[in-house]
């Protein structure tokens, strides 16, 4: 009986219910979903100095990001691809169609609300994407978006 007991307790502990496996949510989906509309060009610095630049309006659709002029003009499409690392939030984004040659921008992001803002850097430029929101080097630029509310 000494023997049997134990056995038998290994055995019903070994056939105990197991609690169902819950994936961990992932925050770069749910960031991507709040990205989505359409967003106003507020600022754009490099070095901490305002950049002349004809963006005035931020379209992203899905994992699409479209820049447009004040006129409305097409200023380019890229792919946009989010990923995280523990407090880091970066992006890639690959150019679909644009006039100007920048292949990819490699870059960090905040989303805190109705703000966005976005720091890179062209891949091609041989720097390494920022590791934070500021732009203490030249050609690190610094996007800040505000989302455009619908019109009454």
């Amino acid at each position: 009986m000494r023997r049997v007991l134990p056995m038998l307790v290994i055995m019903l502990v070994g056939f105990a219910p197991v609690p169902p496996y819950r994936p961990k949510p992932d925050p770069v989906r749910n960031d991507l979903k709040e990205m989505q509309g359409v967003w106003d060009l507020v600022s754009r610095t490099s070095c901490g100095r305002p950049v002349e630049h004809i963006v005035e309006t931020v379209t992203i659709s899905g994992d699409h990001l479209t820049y447009m002029n004040a006129t409305g003009s097409f200023r380019g499409t890229w792919t946009l691809k989010l990923s995280s690392d523990q407090s880091l939030r970066k992006f890639d984004a690959k150019t679909e169609c644009s006039p100007h040659e920048l292949g990819m921008l490699l870059g960090v992001y905040k989303i805190c609300g109705d703000t966005l803002s976005m720091c890179y850097v062209n891949a091609d430029s041989g720097l390494l994407r920022p590791t934070d929101l500021t732009t203490q080097q030249e050609w690190v630029y610094l996007d800040v978006l505000r989302r455009r509310k619908p019109k009454p």
